[in-house]
Parts: structure tokens; sequence; C-alpha cells
């Protein structure tokens, strides 16, 4: 997956998760991919840090879809 892909997976899981309140198995996925990527820039991390404090809080529902 190019950075480009990367930071595009990124915006869309941090748009979808924030529009629907759940993360589903597949976003999961997709952070933990882009949290081991050293060229992901400080937007892509700053969205990443957001989506993880917030689940911490319970904010978001975890899916398994």
């Amino acid at each position: 997956m190019t950075p480009e892909d990367l930071s595009l997976a990124v915006s869309d899981v941090y748009a979808r998760t924030v529009t629907t309140g759940r993360i589903t198995r597949s976003h999961r996925r997709i952070l933990m991919k882009a949290i081991c990527f050293s060229d992901l820039g400080s937007e892509e991390r700053s969205a990443i840090d957001r989506l993880l404090w917030s689940a911490s809080r319970g904010r978001f529902e975890l899916v398994d879809e």
C-alpha cells in the first residue's frame, strides 16, 4: 500500500467512524497497518490518536463486521 493509499484509507476510516459511531474489524486492520507505517503524515497520526482516544473512552462501538 502506498503512502497516498494509506492516507486516504485513514481519512476514510476516520470519517466513517465519526459518522456511524462504529469501528469495524477491517477499520482496525487499516489503523494497525497505518500505525506501523513510518512515512505516515502528522494529520493521519492525529486522526488515529483521536480515534484511539475516543474508542478507549467508549465513544465508539467496536464491531466484528
